[in-house]
């Protein structure tokens, strides 16, 4: 009752001929992998400028409502320099 070690001949045989087929895997999954990580890249490349633009128009809504107020951005930021110091 002879069990089959890692150089027994049927080991061996199957390993040489699963070789290709593991690479071909392996590298199926680094494309996978690649294409998920392209993708998710794009996906917060995409979502940060839409934040950007967001922040843009806030900004623009905030200079806005300040000089509807009579207020000039510069001087609202030397208040806030003065109420930081």
């Amino acid at each position: 009752m002879a069990t089959e070690g890692p150089t027994s001949p049927k080991n061996h045989n199957s390993s040489a001929s699963s070789s290709p087929e593991l690479t071909i895997f392996v590298q199926d999954m680094l494309d996978q992998m690649n294409l998920k990580f392209t993708n998710m890249g794009d996906s917060i490349m995409g979502r940060m400028n839409e934040m950007s633009t967001r922040m843009d128009e806030l900004e623009h809504s905030i200079s806005d409502m300040m000089n509807q107020a009579g207020m000039e951005s510069s001087a609202g930021s030397s208040k806030l320099d003065d109420q930081t110091k």
